[in-house]
């Protein structure tokens, strides 16, 4: 590598997201349940995943109370939600399109661009991450260090 950090991380705060969320749309969702399941990743089939067993769907309200702030945030994310219990599939997908337009607003998201010894630390229960890794040359490793603590969270 040329020394170029590739693969940054995108944080949504969906907390504030639902906090600013418009009338109309939170009347939408307000007692909906979202289908999560990690091989959905939006849609798109994931090679490392093949000969892994079909997982079970789980079932989660799109706003849910954060387990120690007891803040509502958004809990719907295009890599492991398929859809919204009870919507037809069309109704669901614009849903979601509007939630995901909403909570990914510039004025949600901070962006890292990581550098050799960065450590951040974030909220789980309040974040929605992706990696930028498919802005990444073909060949090149993103290479980190995950650990999680114990106690309430999703």
């Amino acid at each position: 590598s040329d020394g170029t950090a590739y693969g940054d991380t995108l944080f949504s705060d969906t907390v504030l997201a639902a906090k600013e969320l418009p009338a109309s749309l939170r009347d939408l969702i307000s007692d909906v349940n979202a289908v999560h399941n990690r091989l959905h990743n939006d849609g798109v089939p994931r090679s490392e995943y093949k000969d892994w067993e079909m997982l079970p769907d789980a079932i989660h309200p799109v706003l849910r109370k954060h387990p120690l702030t007891g803040e509502e945030a958004l809990f719907v994310g295009p890599a492991y939600v398929s859809g919204l219990v009870g919507l037809e599939p069309t109704e669901s997908f614009e849903v979601l399109a509007k939630l995901y337009r909403h909570m990914l607003q510039p004025c949600y998201v901070y962006r890292h661009r990581w550098q050799e010894g960065d450590l951040v630390v974030w909220d789980n229960a309040r974040t929605l991450h992706k990696a930028t890794t498919l802005d990444m040359p073909s060949g090149l490793e993103r290479r980190m260090w995950r650990v999680q603590t114990l106690g309430p969270g999703w």
